[in-house]
């Protein structure tokens, strides 16, 4: 028989987003009729399972937090369908329950100022979300067949930056975690003075600065979804504050190799960490990457995007990795967009490694024995320990940290993408 699929309206977000990425991933997929979308009949989860599961099944469990610059995303883009890694995993022998979860984005889920928070709504209410959604699952998902004590979650870009920080609250229902770029640090927190501005110049555009605080938040409220998403337009973007409570940390390289970064959750014991390098064939730092004066602008840009992928992927990739007081599996996923029939067999390698290790497995050797990764390339996968894994132009970029720190490099790539 069919299966039974409900979505939820979208959260709050650019509707037309979900054409953008099939545009960025070059590949069209069939999509269901658009949900709508809502402030908070958004917090929905999909809950695939196996067709053969029953309630005592006691499944291992995988969660998907979705990625999107904490602005765009949903559970019921078809690309985010758990249906195919649950079918693969009852193909295997290792079954497993697949869930995707909405969370609040821009605003709804992340704009903050001291005059919320005195009204009683606190910041980083798209993180609160996920962390919700986690406790559900922890206490309802045995009802379908899955175990409890075996929740993985994963996330791609700030869905991986977000499975990262719900390490820092120890009551975390977390067994193991599936970190597909986004590693902290690279993506930082504002600060609260910061989102104060954001705060306002939204207030002012919707033409609200002259209400009082009470007022104003009462107009909140009632903006229709329209106007509100219409005025978010060439804002600034609303993502995570730094809050001191599901935000604890700036997280910079800096910090991340000190023992002043922790991770209180005491129920994660492994980590999977992949990253994708740009595949694209300081005078030192120029030189490196062989930005010229008289590169056009497109080969420029790419040189550009490839300093990006290696200080805002690679780098932090085993910067977590090396942190992980688990044991921790870093994948360099080196297939090219969009993957032919080759490369496609590689995806299904990854995912047929990520149902063995929410099932409890070692996937190859952890990063700390020898610094080594796992490199899936070509629909092949093969594991370089460290040195073989730091050459060339990652070496040459670890040189250069070592003379004027990952993080002021780290700062130039994020100048460079958020500037005007």
């Amino acid at each position: 028989s069919a299966p039974f699929v409900i979505y939820s309206p979208q959260a709050i977000s650019d509707p037309g987003a979900i054409d953008q990425e099939m545009q960025a991933i070059q590949k069209t997929l069939p999509k269901p009729e658009f949900p709508g979308l809502s402030g908070t009949d958004c917090l929905t989860l999909n809950i695939s399972i196996p067709e053969t599961a029953d309630h005592k099944a006691a499944l291992p469990v995988l969660v998907y937090i979705h990625g999107g610059g904490f602005a765009v995303g949903s559970n019921w883009w078809p690309q985010y369908d758990m249906k195919r890694i649950v079918q693969l995993s009852t193909e295997l022998g290792q079954p497993i329950i697949g869930i995707n979860i909405n969370y609040r984005l821009g605003a709804a889920g992340f704009m903050a100022s001291e005059e919320l928070r005195q009204a009683g709504y606190d910041a980083n209410r798209g993180l609160h979300d996920q962390r919700v959604a986690l406790q559900w699952i922890s206490k309802y998902i045995s009802g379908f067949g899955g175990d409890p004590a075996k929740v993985t979650v994963s996330g791609e870009s700030v869905g991986g930056l977000s499975t990262t920080r719900l390490l820092y609250q120890e009551e975390a229902p977390v067994s193991r975690i599936v970190v597909m770029g986004g590693a902290p640090p690279s993506m930082s927190p504002i600060s609260k003075e910061v989102a104060e501005i954001s705060y306002s110049a939204l207030i002012e555009t919707l033409g609200y600065q002259d209400l009082s605080p009470m007022d104003r938040i009462e107009a909140l409220q009632h903006t229709l979804i329209a106007d509100l998403q219409k005025n978010l337009n060439h804002r600034p973007p609303f993502i995570p504050v730094l809050d001191g409570l599901s935000v604890p940390y700036n997280e910079t390289f800096s910090l991340i190799e000190s023992t002043d970064y922790v991770f209180k959750a005491k129920r994660c014991e492994a980590a999977m960490i992949v990253y994708s390098p740009l595949d694209i064939s300081a005078q030192r730092l120029l030189q490196c990457y062989g930005i010229k004066p008289d590169l056009d602008d497109q080969d420029a840009l790419l040189r550009i995007l490839q300093f990006g992928s290696d200080i805002g992927n690679q780098a932090a990739a085993r910067a977590l990795a090396a942190s992980f007081p688990g044991d921790a599996f870093v994948m360099e996923f080196a297939e090219p967009n969009p993957l032919d029939d080759t490369q496609r067999a590689g995806a299904e390698q990854f995912a047929k490694d990520v149902i063995g290790f929410v099932h409890g497995q070692k996937p190859w050797k952890p990063f700390l024995e020898s610094r080594g990764v796992s490199r899936l390339k070509g629909g092949r996968q093969h594991y370089l320990d460290g040195t073989e894994a730091v050459t060339g132009r990652f070496k040459e970029l670890l040189d250069i940290g070592k003379v004027v720190e990952l993080d002021t490099l780290l700062g130039l790539w994020l100048g460079f993408l958020f500037s005007p």
